[in-house]
């Protein structure tokens, strides 16, 4: 038996897609299951570790256009690049669409080049962290679902699509099966040298769902071209001295999830209220900037 097919054997349950393709689902005019994802939290509530859950000023209006009804934000260039290069690297050839525009040379920039150097570097890089990449893609990209409990009446779950299950060796310290989330950077030395400002609620929050560690793999297009991996220290996996914080999170993160999930059900309640400002406009796709049609879009910071 190959190591792929040991590695397949053993975390089928991980792998499984039991992903539901469905927002909020009624049943004789009540609400029956509500779905929720890892970015409409993001929206809501702070997911960096020194402000862990701390509300956010949000546009519902916005919520519904993009979560519930799945019309999608509008990408900017930085979200493209990081698409392009998961395309690239963790997906099938059949799906990638993403494309990054040549100059009006007619040549690449030095940033698409940088990127594409990158994505070559790749597979050599993936062995270093003793990673596993099926020849079929079956463990990247893997949508998974999340019963979230305290709901008598309505079904509600947590949706979310796992970039890679694999093994993984990190600092010395060899991981039978962990989640990787793969991101990319203008530079490593900016954000992702904060660990303050890293987003810890997405780690945590796929820990819970898999029972597996967490990691981010960050590779950046500067000129330097660098990669390094970066653990969130969730339950599974922690060390001795982590293990009460990470219950902890573990705790603060299923209030979270509750809290949106509450939030959704009261704006089906209620209705999707219009919050215009600079920033919930500046991504919306009801902003007329945007070929939308909202009237109170704030057009003063858009993308």
């Amino acid at each position: 038996m190959s190591r792929e097919q040991q590695f397949l054997k053993s975390y089928k349950e991980a792998l499984k897609p039991i992903y539901k393709h469905y927002s909020v689902q009624y049943l004789n005019g009540k609400i029956t299951k509500v779905v929720i994802n890892q970015s409409m939290i993001g929206t809501m509530f702070s997911t960096s570790k020194n402000y862990f859950g701390n509300e956010r000023e949000y546009c519902p209006k916005n919520i519904q256009e993009v979560y519930i009804k799945g019309v999608g934000n509008v990408r900017n260039v930085y979200m493209e690049r990081g698409i392009y290069f998961e395309e690239r690297t963790i997906e099938p050839e059949s799906d990638r669409k993403t494309i990054i525009p040549l100059t009006s040379s007619g040549k690449k920039s030095a940033i698409h080049t940088r990127l594409d150097d990158q994505i070559d570097m790749f597979p050599s890089i993936a062995k270093q962290f003793d990673m596993i990449i099926m020849p079929d893609y079956r463990n990247c990209q893997v949508e998974n679902i999340m019963r979230v409990d305290g709901f008598d009446d309505i079904q509600v779950f947590l949706k979310m699509k796992l970039d890679i299950v694999t093994p993984f060796l990190h600092e010395g310290k060899f991981y039978e099966s962990a989640v990787v989330d793969i991101k990319t950077t203008g530079d490593l030395n900016n954000y992702w040298s904060k660990p303050e400002s890293i987003d810890i609620a997405q780690g945590v929050t796929y820990s819970l769902a898999t029972k597996l560690p967490f990691f981010y793999l960050v590779f950046d297009y500067s000129t330097a071209k660098r990669h390094k991996a970066f653990r969130v220290a969730t339950s599974y996996g922690c060390t001795d001295d982590e293990l009460n914080e990470c219950k902890l999170r573990d705790a603060e993160m299923g209030e979270i999830i509750r809290k949106t999930a509450y939030r959704i059900i009261q704006h089906e309640s209620e209705g999707y209220d219009y919050v215009p400002s600079g920033k919930n406009c500046k991504g919306c796709p009801l902003n007329p900037d945007h070929g939308g049609t909202c009237v109170q879009a704030n057009r003063d910071n858009v993308l």
